[in-house]
């Protein structure tokens, strides 16, 4: 993933947009990539100000904080083969003398080979969009989510007064992590964190209130709906087709299935006149396989 932002900033691209919810993470790629190409690092954002950073640690404002105008300025007199890291600029983008100034800054920067990485949570004006290179981040991977989880349990328990403890297996780690998959860093700290400090443990049993904490966080998002499970393959009559291949194929997302060569499970496609029971395998599928169910609704797109 870093290896493709650092060919975008060694391509000389002057402007390069983040979209994500997950700023963290996105900074923690900026300053890894920054590290690799030896390139001084500053960070702006209205409450800081523009700083210089050192690893993870900003250093003192180099200019205050408030309107980006003062520190484009700064960049614009001193700049020199630099990146710099904008929080939140496409706020300011569409006042006429930031919009200006950022166009003008465009040439600096080729010219001094920086770059100016705008990282947003909402998708940048078109007064400045289409001056960018659009970045993906994407979803972490199974490995970020992995040492999340860790690193989430190693501080709670350095933090606690009381004993922590963790029971969970390999497979039930691997499953915990599946079901993390499309949430943020952060918010996986957040789930994870709920689960142990509700009973001081991180074991298997917790996996139902997990799934239930990332079903409230995404039925804020509009377009997908979560859906309770509590059908169980023993309440469903007949289908005992559908039932031998859920159990075949249960372990198919499973590291040891990944590393044997198998391709988990691609999908079902459950057709039906209304009533026949279409919902209700939806439902035991996701029991059987102890993983979230959620239901899109093309209208909402």
């Amino acid at each position: 993933m870093s290896n493709s932002l650092d060919l975008l900033i060694r391509s000389g691209n002057p402007f390069i947009s983040i979209e994500t919810l997950d700023e963290q993470r996105a900074l923690k790629v900026v300053q890894e990539v920054a590290r690799n190409l030896k390139k001084p690092l500053f960070e702006w954002s209205a409450t800081n100000g523009l700083c210089k950073t050192e690893g993870t640690t900003l250093k003192s404002a180099t200019v205050p904080g408030g309107k980006p105008e003062q520190s484009l300025s700064f960049i614009h007199q001193n700049t020199d083969e630099d990146i710099f890291v904008f929080k939140d600029l496409g706020a300011y983008c569409r006042d006429n003398v930031v919009n200006r100034m950022m166009r003008d800054l465009m040439e600096t920067c080729r010219t001094k080979k920086s770059t100016l990485i705008l990282i947003d949570a909402f998708p940048l004006p078109d007064e400045i969009k289409r001056f960018t290179v659009r970045y993906e981040l994407g979803w972490p991977t199974t490995d970020e989510l992995s040492a999340v989880i860790k690193q989430t349990f190693i501080k709670i328990r350095q933090e606690s007064h009381e004993e922590i403890t963790t029971k969970l297996t390999r497979r039930e780690m691997e499953q915990l992590v599946l079901t993390m998959r499309g949430l943020s860093c952060s918010e996986v700290e957040r789930v994870i964190s709920s689960a142990i400090l509700q009973d001081n443990d991180l074991n298997v049993t917790d996996l139902p209130h997990i799934i239930e904490a990332k079903r409230t966080l995404l039925g804020s998002t509009g377009c997908l709906e979560s859906i309770g499970v509590d059908v169980k393959p023993d309440q469903v009559g007949g289908l005992g087709k559908l039932k031998d291949w859920l159990k075949l194929r249960r372990g198919g997302f499973s590291r040891k299935a990944q590393e044997y060569g198998l391709e988990p499970p691609r999908g079902v496609l459950m057709l039906g006149v209304p009533g026949s029971g279409k919902s209700l395998c939806a439902k035991m599928v996701a029991s059987d396989w102890n993983m979230p169910l959620l239901r899109l609704d093309p209208g909402m797109l």
